[in-house]
């Protein structure tokens, strides 16, 4: 009996030191699906810096179709599945960041709402909301991109195009940076 509880001990080492192969605490594999500790799921990690790659699919914008940033540098905190995060582009200028959440199921979304004047009379409200997944490899999550443009709340600010609201919708991919930093091309 004493040669089985000490060996206990030495197999959940074993498998620790096996799910923390990298040098970096990021490295930690996930696995294709919810991650359990004991029998209670934990939420994935995805502090950090990642690049996010949106690729447009539809859109009924026109003109402003340009809003709907195809790459960016995107960095979360986050504080158990809350999520808040700041975006930057490619050129290292910002963009509006937001909240949002992850779960122990993997499932990860994303919200931005920012209004952004584009005239003296018309103020467009931004509501952009990436759905996604963490899979395997667990230093990437990707799904579903939807940015809707509509006019402002505020009357006076609402003398924009007719045929808002529209949305641009399309997925994209978000992938862990290296140490090393994030590999991203300003076109300016």
């Amino acid at each position: 009996m004493h040669a089985r509880s000490s060996a206990v001990p030495a197999l959940a080492f074993s498998l620790l030191f096996l799910a923390c192969n990298g040098d970096d605490a990021d490295d930690v594999t996930l696995g294709p699906g919810p991650i359990l500790a004991g029998s209670t799921m934990v939420t994935p990690s995805l502090q950090g810096s990642w690049v996010i790659t949106s690729t447009p699919a539809a859109s009924g914008c026109g003109a402003l179709n340009v809003l709907f940033a195809t790459e960016a540098v995107l960095t979360i905190t986050q504080a158990g599945n809350t999520i808040e995060f700041a975006l930057t582009d490619a050129c290292g200028r910002p963009i509006p960041g937001g909240e949002g959440h992850v779960d122990a199921a993997r499932i990860v979304e994303l919200d931005t709402e920012v209004d952004r004047g584009l005239t003296a009379t018309c103020t467009l409200k931004l509501e952009q909301v990436r759905i996604g997944s963490v899979g395997s490899p667990p230093d990437v999550f990707s799904g579903t991109d939807v940015l809707t443009i509509s006019g402002s709340d505020d009357p006076a600010d609402d003398d924009c195009d007719p045929s808002l609201p529209c949305s641009v919708s399309g997925t994209f991919t978000a992938t862990r940076c290296l140490r090393s930093g994030c590999s991203v091309t300003c076109t300016p």
